[in-house]
């Protein structure tokens, strides 16, 4: 009989998959469960018996990696002990194309892959090296004593392709993680489903979105107590992209700059969503709705000072390649989510590279204004030299730090690298001395003089503090130039504007009259 697994895609018919146990032979992999698969765009068919592990015929729509999941039955498979996994495949369409076989650890791990081009009728092995490691790696890409899934993906696909996959082997040998003396290395934690605590990385959605496809990761550092404040740290991650050796799922739990810049203690840290509004879903690739993914970013940062203590006047930017991009595109697009930010942090690629729409014009003459003298650090950026004219024609503090890893990833920040140690010191200096920002500070009244305490003061979308029991506040994190701060408390408000000129302002005092 039989039996069909639905997609996770929401039964979008991109490919079938038939599913058969070999006749004998000492594979590794031989046959499956319903409970070991997960297809993105593919619909999967179990048909014991006939000699093949996998069939993927592509129908209808495209997508660019189409993909299947074998996940380990009892959480993870430890692979120490073997140094190959691999699998035979067949081209049994008309049409040319690439498979990639991957094996994917435990989160903050890279994944080892095996590419093969096939043409028609064309039958060939995908070997993965499970010692793989990146050109400047100082480890192997992966930890093989915890490999959760193995991943056959197509690299962009013609439609009406066919493929056949046979068993999977595994090859005795030593691939145990062997560390350079010295090396220290950070263990990223899994993003799981539960209530936001001290040292725990979950699931969260803003109240708006409940119910819905959309969300952010949300962890709360090891030093984490409820009514005391902590910068944060937004990251956007990049696309989905499953091209070798680029292993990227394009979703918020994918990201792991934020926890390497902290070390998971002093900073929230959040991976924020791209936003597809039509649906409220992930935009696994591009901006989704630019608008969308904007207000999603300040509903986010006044979300987390509202409910977690977070600091509005030390909100830092990050993002890995689009992610990267974003940092500039995203996060400058206009005068009202630029005001949000202490500083900025893009990792291999820039805003002005082209990407999306982000022209090299556009974020000099227009968004890059808008950093009006914020600190920004740049990874492995510093070959681009449009980008250095851009920055000296800015006249803007930046530094330019290279982590040697000669690969498109993010997992160094994870590492002691020297470029890793500078970022951790840059990151401390900007949110201790606050470079390029001021403060406002003053007193709130009644009409008899007397301080009112708890009086919101605010200024700009995410800039808000309150007033001590004598009616002092202070507004720290604030850029220059023309701004409004206002005072509310009990539907009672007062509005004052001032031009904030590269300086702190002190007695912008607040009279609150209820007569």
């Amino acid at each position: 009989m039989n039996r069909w697994i639905k997609s996770i895609t929401g039964g979008l018919l991109m490919a079938n998959i038939v599913i058969a146990a070999p006749d004998g032979g000492s594979a590794w992999i031989s046959q499956l469960s319903e409970k070991q698969l997960t297809a993105e765009g593919l619909n999967v068919k179990m048909l014991p018996g006939k000699g093949a592990l996998l069939h993927l015929e592509m129908e209808q729509k495209k997508n660019l990696f189409p993909t299947v999941m074998i996940h380990a039955p009892e959480g993870s498979w430890d692979l120490s002990n073997f140094d190959q996994v691999s699998a035979s495949f067949k081209n049994t369409g008309e049409a040319a194309f690439e498979v990639e076989f991957w094996a994917v650890g435990a989160v903050g791990w890279d994944a080892p892959v095996s590419s093969l081009f096939l043409e028609p009728g064309e039958q060939g092995e995908c070997v993965i090296n499970l010692q793989q490691r990146w050109k400047g790696g100082l480890v192997n890409k992966v930890d093989t004593r915890s490999i959760e899934y193995l991943r056959v993906s197509l690299k962009k696909p013609p439609k009406g392709c066919r493929l056949e996959m046979g068993p999977v082997f595994r090859r005795e040998g030593d691939s145990t993680l062997k560390k350079p003396v010295g090396y220290h290395r950070l263990q990223l934690p899994a993003m799981v489903d539960g209530v936001p605590a001290a040292g725990l990385r979950v699931k969260d959605q803003l109240p708006q979105y409940k119910g819905t496809a959309l969300y952010h990761t949300l962890y709360l550092p090891t030093d984490w107590e409820p009514g005391k404040r902590y910068p944060i740290i937004i990251e956007y991650s990049g696309n989905r992209w499953l091209s070798g050796p680029c292993h990227s799922t394009g979703r918020p739990e994918g990201s792991r700059m934020g926890f390497g810049m902290s070390e998971g203690k002093g900073y929230i840290w959040v991976n924020a969503p791209f936003v597809n509004p039509k649906n409220n879903t992930l935009a696994l690739n591009g901006w989704g709705n630019v608008d969308a993914t904007i207000e999603y970013a300040i509903e986010l940062v006044n979300h987390l000072c509202e409910n977690y203590g977070g600091d509005h006047s030390a909100v830092i930017l990050t993002g890995f390649s689009r992610g990267a991009v974003a940092v500039g595109f995203i996060g400058r697009n206009h005068d009202r989510i630029a005001d949000v930010w202490l500083a900025f942090h893009p990792c291999q690629h820039y805003d002005g590279d082209g990407y999306g729409g982000a022209a090299y014009e556009s974020a000099l003459n227009e968004r890059g204004p808008r950093i009006k003298g914020r600190a920004t650090f740049h990874t492995d950026n510093g070959h681009h030299e449009k980008l250095r004219a851009m920055f000296k024609q800015l006249d803007v503090p930046v530094i330019f730090g290279e982590s040697g890893i000669g690969a498109h990833t993010d997992t160094m920040f994870l590492e002691n690298r020297p470029s890793v140690l500078r970022l951790r010191k840059w990151l401390a200096e900007v949110v201790s001395g606050k470079p390029g920002t001021f403060s406002v500070s003053g007193r709130v009244t009644d009409a008899n003089g007397s301080g009112l305490s708890n009086v919101r003061i605010q200024s700009g979308e995410t800039h808000f503090t309150y007033t001590d029991a004598d009616g002092h506040y202070r507004l720290s994190g604030l850029i220059p130039g023309c701004r409004s701060v206002y005072a509310a408390k009990d539907g009672i408000s007062e509005t004052r504007k001032l031009d904030l000129k590269k300086k702190n302002i002190s007695q912008l005092n607040f009279v609150l009259n209820n007569q």
